[in-house]
């Protein structure tokens, strides 16, 4: 006597190769803000003039928020200045060895927030008020890089 055995997978999502990857869709490890959406250009009066000393400084409080349980470090930040004319200040860079310097470390534990206080300088040749464009660019403890960006009225 015979006995056959026979298997079915229909209605299953099954790849099309055992051997095929598996997504897996990773919740982002960070989350950027500011601590206020706007911020008041200080007039600073530096008499050396522009472009060396710019005439106003903006303090922008960026929060940066580990949503999991890995650290989070902050690998560079770019801020960006526009006038209501759409004029643009210069581009400010803010690698990682000049964020150790200026706060220490940039490490931002795990399920924590840190906030990190930056100043601006703008109107060399823009209008003192406009929009702020921080972007932040992070690293993971397991090497994966996020970025975000936080938008800032100047008044």
């Amino acid at each position: 006597m015979a006995v056959g055995l026979t298997a079915s997978c229909s209605g299953t999502m099954a790849h099309d190769s055992p051997t095929q990857p598996t997504t897996v869709s990773a919740a982002p490890s960070a989350s950027f803000s500011a601590a206020s959406p706007t911020a008041v250009a200080q007039f600073v009066g530096h008499s050396g003039g522009c472009p060396a000393f710019a005439p106003f400084h903006v303090p922008i409080n960026v929060v940066v928020r580990v949503n999991g349980g890995v650290n989070v470090f902050v690998s560079q930040i770019q801020m960006r200045f526009t006038d209501p004319f759409r004029i643009e200040m210069p581009q400010v860079t803010l690698p990682a060895p000049t964020l150790t310097r200026q706060f220490g470390t940039t490490l931002v534990m795990a399920r924590s927030a840190r906030t990190f206080p930056l100043t601006l300088a703008v109107g060399c040749g823009t209008d003192r008020k406009g929009t702020a464009v921080i972007h932040v660019d992070t690293r993971d403890e397991r090497g994966r890089l996020e970025s975000g960006e936080v938008v800032v009225t100047v008044r």
